[in-house]
């Protein structure tokens, strides 16, 4: 009954707040990609990312329509990486699970990333915890079941999301000496539980080794040189005095042994996710690790207020008090999370109903094998992918190249970029002979919209306007 209630809150938060069309320009990506894994060429060849999230969301599209096909394996992925939480935590206590399953769903750093549209991200970090929590359980009581468990999480995440799989590596080990350090069980059964942690460490970092000595692909991190206390402001939001309450309350839980012992396969978890997602933004300042490090830190919190109540719960003033404080930090999490995530979810938001319908149209009049250059878009997120996803033509996407992976797409984008920032009507008109597109996309919003003043010069046609687009035909 919790989870299915979960479910619902988690769905309908999304629906209520973002509606029925994703924000962020990464969506149209997932549904590039997932085309890509149905045969479609789409994508310039040599860009590929990890398979699972993009194969369940083009198994969706085959029995519905790609847009809510992408609504539903989003949310399908938020609820995983939710509900991982509550499992990893409710053998301590389930009213603790409860209550950080709600702060997990509500937190502000969370809901900005379902905003921008990392979804293999989140769902790879649900696979995480569940790998780390029954590793644990296999490490204090050996049992198959659990190895067989861990070893399938692990593979999920290695196949969802690099720098979770990266964070895993890291993290997986830590877990593990810190349960050996509080548990006579692990050290007992060392030889299993080291056995099944070698394995998949060695594994991951075969997988990671093998994707940056073969891969055509760069690691992005902090594309905006952010600093240690700019990034983890970004990541705490308005919320700086709950979350340092969180972090002391959570670092507290690691040092009553008594507590650890009690409760070591949560409190071990939460170690491992906590240190390895900081450490990696300690190295990179890359803010995402934070989003990793941030779980974990609620884990810890919850099994710290579960341990107080407990002490407390015979004084009947400190247990009334323990609960207006933990009710009131909750709060001051999940209010301003939710009033957080209608702001990100506005500042992302790159495509509405109105400019679907119009990229629909240019998928319409566009014959096969025609391809797109399209500006950067609001914000300067890409309107191109958006294109890519929802008409399958191949997209050349003005972008900042900072934030691309592979060097097909920085090529494109740089091409795209210098052809939208040409000043003179000759300039452009070469460019556009070189670029080969049949068909331009324009975002009014954009950095690029004062290019539209090149259409007369150029002879071209529109094919659809909006308040916010403007598709024109190449008129050859």
């Amino acid at each position: 009954m919790i989870i299915v209630l979960a479910v619902a809150g988690i769905v309908s938060l999304h629906l209520s707040v973002a509606g029925p069309v994703p924000s962020g320009g990464d969506g149209g990506n997932w549904l590039a990609l997932a085309h890509e894994r149905l045969g479609v060429d789409v994508l310039t060849p040599g860009v590929s990312y990890p398979p699972v999230f993009t194969s369940v969301l083009a198994l969706c599209i085959l029995v519905m329509d790609p847009l809510p096909a992408l609504v539903l394996v989003a949310l399908l992925a938020r609820v995983v990486a939710v509900i991982a939480v509550y499992v990893v935590i409710r053998d301590s206590s389930r009213v603790a699970a409860l209550v950080t399953t709600a702060l997990t769903a509500t937190a502000a750093f969370q809901l900005e990333a379902f905003a921008w549209g990392a979804y293999p991200q989140i769902l790879a970090s649900g696979f995480a915890l569940v790998a780390i929590y029954y590793s644990m359980r296999f490490a204090g009581r050996p049992r198959r079941v659990d190895a067989v468990v861990a070893a399938l999480a692990a593979l999920g995440v290695l196949a969802t999301h690099n720098l979770v799989a990266g964070l895993l590596v890291i993290a997986l080990p830590i877990a593990l000496v810190h349960s050996a350090w509080i548990s006579e069980d692990v050290r007992r059964n060392w030889k299993p539980a080291l056995t099944l942690s070698v394995s998949i460490v060695a594994l991951g970092m075969i997988y990671l080794i093998a994707g940056i000595v073969g891969g055509e692909g760069r690691a992005v991190l902090n594309p905006n040189e952010l600093d240690y206390a700019e990034g983890i402001r970004l990541a705490v939001g308005e919320s700086l005095a709950p979350w340092t309450i969180i972090g002391v309350v959570g670092l507290s839980s690691l040092i009553h042994r008594h507590w650890l012992r009690q409760q070591r396969y949560p409190v071990s978890v939460g170690a491992g996710l906590l240190l390895a997602g900081t450490g990696v933004f300690i190295l990179t300042v890359e803010r995402r690790s934070l989003l990793v490090a941030q779980l974990g830190l609620l884990i810890l919190a919850a099994t710290a207020m579960q341990r107080w109540w407990l002490e407390f719960r015979e004084r009947r003033l400190a247990s009334k008090v323990l609960l207006v404080l933990t009710a009131a930090l909750a709060g001051s999490i999940a209010v301003p999370g939710i009033v957080e995530y209608q702001r990100s979810t506005d500042f992302y938001r790159i495509v509405d109903r109105r400019e679907i319908e119009s990229i629909r149209r240019l998928g319409e009049v566009s014959d096969p094998g025609d391809t797109v250059v399209a500006s950067r878009g609001r914000n300067t997120i890409p309107i191109g992918w958006w294109v890519e996803g929802i008409t399958k033509m191949p997209t050349m996407s003005g972008h900042d190249p900072r934030y691309l992976t592979f060097a097909a797409e920085v090529e494109e984008a740089e091409a795209a970029n210098v052809f939208f920032e040409a000043n003179d009507p000759d300039d452009a008109s070469q460019l556009l002979e070189d670029l080969g597109a049949e068909f331009i996309v324009v975002d009014r919003r954009g950095p690029d919209a004062g290019w539209l003043a090149h259409i007369d010069a150029l002879e071209l046609v529109a094919i659809t306007e909006t308040s916010s687009l403007v598709i024109l035909r190449v008129d050859q």
